[in-house]
C-alpha cells in the first residue's frame, strides 16, 4: 500500500491503541517518513507505553505489541537501549497527554546528557546477529518466497543499516533513526559503508525484480538475493573483527563441514550469536540432522560436530539455534 493509505491504517490502530488509555505512544522508524516508506516492505514501529497491557493489537501493518511500563521506559532510557533512545530522541510522539515523554525531553534539554553505554553496544550487536541469522534462514527455507522474501530484505537491510549505526555512535556516539538519517550521518564517516547501505535501499525499493529459486540450498549461492546475504556478512566481518575472532564465514564453515567424512546434504538453519561469539548451522546429513559449528567456553572457540539420531534431538537443536518450527 501505499504511504498516505499506510498512514491512515497506522492512525485507525494508533486510536484502537489510544482508546486503551495508555500513558503514551512514540513512532519511529521509515513509517514516519514519507522519504524512507517502502510499499509492502516498510512496517509500523510504536513503543506503547502502559501500566496495563493493551489488547486488540492484530494488523496488518507488520507492527508487533511488546508491553513496556513506565518503569521499563525509563530504565532503558536511563540505560541507554538503543531503541528506547532512539524512540524518544529521534521518534514522533503520537500519543503522550499526562507529558511523560516531553518531560524526558525536556531533561535532556537542560543537560541531562544520555550517553550510549556498553549496553547500546551489546543491544545492537545483539540484533545484528539476529537479524543476519534470520536472512540466512529465511534463504535456506523450502517454501513460496512472497512475504518471506520481504522478510529476508528487511532482515539484511536492517543488518546493513545497525551496522553502520554502530559505525556513526563509534564516531560521534549519537544514534540514528531510519534510511535518511543514518544514510546521511554515514557518508561523513564511511563513505564506502554509505554506498552499501544505499545500494541495499535500492534493492528493498526494487525487490520484485528478484527472481530466486526457492530450493533446498546447501551453501549461500551466489543468486540474487544470496549476494545480498553474502555481501553484508562481508561487510560485519570488515568493520567488526573483534566480533569474528571465534568463527569462519557461513559458507566457509559449511564447507569446513563438506570437507570431513560427514559431509551435508542440505542446510536448515543458521544462528550467529554476537554476544557468546556463536556460530552454529544445523544440515541434514544421510537422512539425519547434523549439528556443528563454533561455541565460546572460557573464552576459547571450540569447535562442535554431532550426529541428530531422532526428532527429539532435531528440535532440540532448532531450539538451540533460537528457531522454532
Amino acid at each position: 500500500m501505499e504511504f498516505e493509505q499506510f498512514k491512515q491504517k497506522s492512525e485507525g490502530l494508533i486510536d484502537k491503541i489510544k482508546a486503551q488509555n495508555p500513558l503514551a505512544i512514540l513512532q519511529f522508524g521509515s513509517s514516519t517518513r514519507a522519504e524512507d516508506y517502502i510499499p509492502e516492505v516498510s512496517d509500523l514501529d510504536l513503543i506503547v507505553i502502559s501500566e496495563t497491557p493493551i489488547a486488540d493489537t492484530e494488523n496488518d501493518l507488520g507492527f508487533e505489541y511488546f508491553p513496556n511500563t513506565p518503569t521499563e521506559a525509563l530504565r532503558d532510557y536511563a540505560t541507554a537501549s538503543p531503541f528506547m533512545l532512539n524512540a524518544i530522541n529521534n521518534g514522533k510522539i503520537v500519543y503522550d497527554p499526562q507529558g511523560f515523554v516531553e518531560a524526558i525531553k525536556n531533561l535532556t534539554k537542560n543537560g541531562l546528557k544520555i550517553k550510549p553505554t556498553k549496553n547500546t553496544i551489546y543491544q545492537i550487536n545483539q540484533s545484528i546477529g539476529n537479524q543476519l541469522s534470520s536472512a540466512m534462514n529465511r534463504y535456506f527455507q523450502e517454501r513460496e518466497m512472497d512475504e518471506n522474501e520481504n522478510a529476508l530484505l528487511r532482515n539484511v537491510h536492517s543488518t546493513v543499516r545497525e551496522i553502520g549505526i554502530m559505525q556513526i555512535l563509534a564516531a560521534n556516539g549519537t544514534i540514528t533513526d531510519g534510511y535518511t538519517q543514518t544514510h546521511s550521518a554515514l557518508k561523513k564517516v564511511n563513505p564506502a559503508f554509505a554506498e552499501q547501505l544505499r545500494m541495499s535501499q535500492e534493492i528493498l525499493i526494487n525487490h520484485q525484480e528478484l527472481s530466486p529459486e526457492r530450493k533446498g540450498k546447501l551453501l549461500i549461492e551466489r543468486d540474487d538475493l544470496g549476494s545480498v546475504i553474502l555481501d553484508t556478512e562481508k561487510s560485519y566481518m570488515l568493520t567488526h573483527p573483534d566480533q569474528f575472532y571465534t568463527r569462519f564465514e557461513t559458507n566457509r564453515l559449511i564447507e569446513h563441514q563438506q570437507s570431513s567424512n560427514n559431509p551435508l546434504e542440505k542446510t536448515l538453519a543458521v544462528r550467529i550469536n554476537n554476544i557468546d561469539f556463536s556460530h552454529l548451522i544445523l544440515g541434514t546429513q544421510k537422512g539425519k540432522g547434523h549439528l556443528f559449528g563454533f561455541l565460546e567456553t572460557n573464552k576459547k572457540p571450540r569447535f562442535i560436530s554431532q550426529e541428530l539420531s531422532n526428532y527429539g534431538q532435531l528440535n532440540k537443536a532448532y531450539s538451540q539455534i533460537g528457531i522454532f518450527r
